[in-house]
């Protein structure tokens, strides 16, 4: 990354994709992420989320496992191939650890299975806080109570 790019990064708000297909979850995640003043793009679906992350660059992106036309494996593929330094947080209610742990060999950070509690996204949020997150955004959820 060149010095250009990273003053480039570093003057605009985080931009963080969401691929869930799940409102509730979506919501959640919105709302949490609203508090960093972030840019958020959502895709429900394998095709919806391969043309964002064709056309965009990411800072930060959430896989769920499950989606209506397809695996996240497959995302977190195209993801891998086209921004390989992107975190990738993987999301899943999916029991089927034979593709959970083929997902984290394709790079992911980590995995959070669903249902998740506020405090584990909190907790992964925590672990992008210097490489996503600007200085000058407060983090509630890093500081000491």
């Amino acid at each position: 990354m060149s010095v250009l790019e990273l003053a480039e990064q570093l003057a605009r708000s985080p931009r963080i994709l969401i691929v869930e297909d799940d409102p509730s979850i979506v919501s959640v995640l919105t709302q949490v992420l609203a508090h960093y003043e972030c840019e958020i793009d959502k895709a429900s679906n394998v095709n919806d989320a391969k043309g964002l992350t064709d056309s965009r660059k990411y800072d930060l992106i959430f896989v769920d496992l499950t989606l209506p036309d397809g695996s996240g494996a497959t995302v977190v593929k195209n993801i891998k191939t086209t921004m390989p330094t992107v975190p990738v947080l993987v999301m899943s209610d999916s029991r089927d650890w034979t593709l959970i742990e083929e997902t984290l060999l394709l790079g992911i950070v980590t995995v959070m299975m669903k249902p998740f509690y506020l405090t584990e996204l909190h907790n992964a949020l925590k672990m992008f806080k210097v490489r996503v997150f600007p200085p000058t955004v407060s983090h509630p959820f890093t500081q000491a109570a």
